[in-house]
């Protein structure tokens, strides 16, 4: 149960959002608040780690850089979300202007239908480059590119998972979730 009242049928704004308490994880899509699950199990957190080390290791000394959970992603006044992990890359050599190129979720059995419908709808909508959604219980890894304006799926349960957006970043699949269960 929240520790304020939410009203029913409103529409909520990032100015709302940034009203409620701390103490308690939200996302806001469109409009519609969504309490976000109890804080997730280990081994979603060595997943979340793993690749975010991952990454770190891959876009050091590049423009890009990765950012863990919690951190506010804002897509409109009606939308703020916050993903597992987010990497930020510099806009066309710009060092002070950032743009969101991929986004992660690990799916955990209270969130994987709001990850796979509702967030995979919005990073859609929005144009995110990719969408990488890691699914635990079937040791695989999902990624979601953006091409010709929609989203285009790849799915990797063995071998080199690749991303279009990161020039040149790969990892064996199979050893990420040997890795992370360490």
């Amino acid at each position: 149960m929240p520790g304020f009242a939410l009203e029913p049928d409103r529409r909520y704004t990032l100015a709302d959002y940034q009203t409620w308490p701390d103490s308690e994880r939200w996302e806001l899509i469109d409009g519609a608040a969504y309490m976000m699950s109890p804080s997730p199990s280990r081994g979603h957190q060595d997943l979340i780690l793993e690749l975010a080390g991952i990454l770190r290791d891959f876009l050091k000394g590049k423009p890009c850089k990765p950012v863990v959970a919690p951190y506010d992603v804002k897509f409109d006044d009606h939308t703020v979300v916050q993903p597992d992990i987010s990497v930020w890359c510099a806009r066309h050599g710009e060092a002070t202007e950032e743009e969101l190129s991929v986004v992660v979720e690990v799916l955990s059995p209270s969130s994987a239908s709001h990850d796979l419908i509702k967030k995979l709808a919005l990073y859609e909508k929005h144009g995110v480059p990719e969408y990488w959604v890691v699914a635990p219980d079937e040791k695989r890894l999902i990624c979601f590119s953006f091409i010709e304006a929609k989203y285009s799926a790849a799915y990797f349960d063995a071998g080199e998972f690749k991303s279009e957006k990161l020039a040149g970043f790969s990892f064996d699949v199979e050893e990420y979730f040997k890795s992370a269960a360490e």
